[in-house]
């Protein structure tokens, strides 16, 4: 379903990353992450986790999300064919 091409940034906060993939109306995992979601079949999903990572996504039909973790790296996604992504991290570093 969502975030499957394998060009998508998946490394950070990557105990959350299975279950952005899911469509569930809330769920609570034993680590105190909480996920959002709506809409199945526009998915929607915003999530935290104890380590600070929070992401927003929406999947219509190409995935598109933002993370941010602790570290302060930053990722902006979006994949209606192949996957483009904008990322940052703590160095100054920025990917296109």
């Amino acid at each position: 379903m969502a975030f499957t091409h394998p060009s998508c940034p998946s490394s950070v906060c990557p105990s959350l990353y299975p279950y952005l993939k899911e469509c569930t109306h809330q769920s609570h995992d034993p680590e105190g992450c909480t996920y959002q979601s709506s809409d199945p079949e526009g998915c929607t999903y915003q999530s935290s986790d104890p380590e600070g990572c929070t992401y927003q996504s929406s999947d219509p039909e190409g995935c598109t999300y933002q993370s941010s973790d602790p570290e302060g790296c930053t990722y902006q996604s979006s994949d209606p064919e192949g996957c483009t992504y904008q990322s940052s991290d703590p160095e100054g570093y920025t990917y296109l």
